[in-house]
Order: structure tokens, then sequence, then C-alpha cells
């Protein structure tokens, strides 16, 4: 063999080895003190939202297209606004007050150290057989319902039997379905445009006469739909 290429060889060979020992005693771009993968220790990654509904929407399996007038929401933020049978009234109050204890206890600079996960209302709302048609019917302009998806980051999952349409002047009205009968009801504000009062009011003779309460689990508090009270956005 070529004593010149067995040189150049060895010359390459301890170059190598002294860029990898090198590499293990620190990051020549100074990232990280020894050079090694850090990990983040899990405890001390904090969420982003202090409670939680306990299971997201069953989506359809494949890519679907999320048109223009279809409406999503991250799957953190299903029914962090909802309707609720108004005879889970006092078991309620009562689980406000715990998630409002609970969030305290675990709130930190930005977000918090555990979320608490909320269960399914001894009364839910399937159990009011609320008709989807009547729920259309009682907002004008009768409203076009649209797809619902469900979004984390850069994908659009479609909601089985998801539903969506906007209630003028308010936000975007959300839930799923069978047939007719709503299974789940959720809302999220429009905070770009002023309250519509007509909006407002078909709301809540919504509310009223299906005997429902909405709750805001962003703040805590069971929302006043009054004429004359707007709600908080």
């Amino acid at each position: 063999m070529n004593k010149a290429f067995i040189v150049i060889s060895a010359i390459l060979a301890a170059a190598l080895v002294s860029f990898l020992l090198l590499r293990q005693k620190g990051d020549p771009a100074g990232n990280s003190g020894n050079g090694s993968i850090t990990y983040a220790d899990p405890s001390a990654v904090l969420f982003s939202v202090p409670t939680i509904f306990e299971r997201a929407p069953a989506v359809e399996s494949g890519k679907q297209t999320h048109g223009d007038k279809d409406f999503g929401i991250d799957e953190d933020d299903w029914r962090q606004i909802e309707f609720v049978p108004r005879q889970n009234l006092a078991g309620l109050t009562n689980l406000l007050a715990e998630v409002v204890a609970f969030e305290k206890a675990n709130r930190q600079s930005t977000g918090w150290k555990n979320t608490f996960v909320r269960k399914e209302y001894a009364a839910s709302l399937e159990s009011a057989h609320l008709s989807f048609q009547k729920l259309l019917a009682s907002f004008t302009p009768l409203p076009s319902p649209s797809a619902l998806f469900l979004t984390s980051g850069e994908y659009y999952a479609m909601v089985t039997g998801g539903f969506s349409f906007r209630v003028q002047g308010l936000g975007n009205l959300y839930g799923r379905r069978v047939e007719d009968r709503v299974l789940e009801l959720g809302f999220e504000y429009d905070k770009a445009n002023p309250v519509s009062r007509i909006g407002l009011s078909e709301l809540y003779g919504y509310c009223d006469q299906n005997q429902l309460v909405l709750v805001d689990w962003y703040r805590r508090q069971i929302v006043s739909l009054a004429a004359g009270s707007p709600p908080a956005r």
C-alpha cells in the first residue's frame, strides 16, 4: 500500500478522534455545558389551562378538507364554555368552587402545574333530549350549520357528528349530535365585534326555555345572559 496514503489516513483518523472528544467535552456553539442532550424536567412543564373536560370528541379517520366556513377548536378548548342542564346547578356550584381552589393552588407565573379534569355531569346534556332543528330555529337569521374540526398544532380532524354555526354578534355555537338529538353543546365568543343584543336575547331565550346554564371554565363562573348584562369576553 502507498506510504503516503497510509500517512494521510492516519492523520484523518486522528482528526476525527480529536473532533469527537471535543464534542463530548463541550458544544462548540456553547448550547450545552457538557455537549450532551439535555431533557426538561416533566414536573417543570406547565399547563396552559387549569381545567379540561375528561375526553375529547371522536374524530373521522383520514384527512378531511377544512372549509372557510367550518369552525375549528383546539382540543384543550373543547367544552371550556359549555351549556349544562340547570338541574346540575347545586353540584355545579360545588365544582366551580373546587376548580377555583385547585387553580389557585397550582398557579405559576405562566401556567398551571396540574390541570383539573372535569367529568360528565350527573344529568348530561344528552339526557335533556334537545332537538338540533329547534336549536337552529331559535336564532335569526336561520343559521346554516357547518362542519366542526378539532385542531392541535398543524392538523385538523373532523369531529364525528360535529356541527357549528355563528350566532350574530356573539360567536360560534358548536357541538355534537346524532340525527336530531344534541349530545354536547359549547360556545366560543367572538371577541373582535361588539355584542349583539338580539343574539344575546335569543341565546338567553334558548337557555331559559330548555333549562340550561352557560358555564365559562376559562373564568370559572356561570355566565349571566340576561338582557342588559353582556357576558365578559
